[in-house]
This record gives C-alpha cells, sequence and structure tokens, in this order.
C-alpha cells in the first residue's frame, strides 16, 4: 500500500520513488498488444529473410556451398553483438530512455 511510504504531511519516508501514472497514459493492454505485433512482424521478416536466403543458396556452385548462409548469419551476428551493448547503454544512461533506440531503428 503507498499509504505506507508516506508520513501524516503526505512525504516520502523511505526514500522510494512514486510513480504517478498519468490518466491520458496508453493501456498496458495496448502496450502489450503492440509489443505482440511488433514480435510478429520481426520473426516473419527473419523467416522471410532466411527463406530468400535458402533460395538464393540453391543456385551456388557445389564447391561454394552454404557460404552466403554462412555469410549472412556472420553479418547478423556481428550486427547483434554491435547493437545490443550500444542500445543497452542509450536505454541506460540517456535521459531519453528507450525513446532514442525507437526513433533509430524507426530511421533505419
Amino acid at each position: 500500500d503507498s499509504n505506507d511510504i508516506l508520513d501524516s504531511n503526505g512525504n516520502n519516508t523511505d526514500n522510494t520513488e512514486i510513480i504517478i501514472v498519468p490518466d491520458n497514459a496508453p493501456s498496458m493492454q495496448l502496450l502489450c498488444g503492440t509489443i505482440t505485433v511488433w514480435a510478429f512482424g520481426v520473426w516473419f521478416a527473419d523467416v522471410m529473410g532466411d527463406s530468400l536466403v535458402a533460395e538464393k543458396a540453391k543456385y551456388e556452385q557445389t564447391q561454394h556451398r552454404g557460404t552466403i548462409q554462412v555469410l549472412c548469419y556472420v553479418v547478423r551476428g556481428i550486427g547483434v553483438a554491435i547493437t545490443a551493448p550500444i542500445s543497452t547503454y542509450f536505454v541506460s544512461y540517456s535521459s531519453n530512455g528507450p525513446q532514442i533506440i525507437v526513433t533509430m531503428t524507426a530511421i533505419l
């Protein structure tokens, strides 16, 4: 109960941060729905990208078979290895929080 941490004057007694959600804030259902739609979009794009790479790999010469797929997975892995710490830094230490990551993703 939030009343347990307030004294008789309404002051915070245990130095915890009290967050007051604005009345016009989006609902949790909207947030969850948006994240679900985004996740399905990412999953769909990943599956389509993999199928295009697999289709292109059919036309590789026998001695080079699998080269395109390996290259794609290496580039994807390097991209994740670079962007994960950068996005973590921006979310943790930026005054805008995740907004900068969403903006950068939208631009790309």
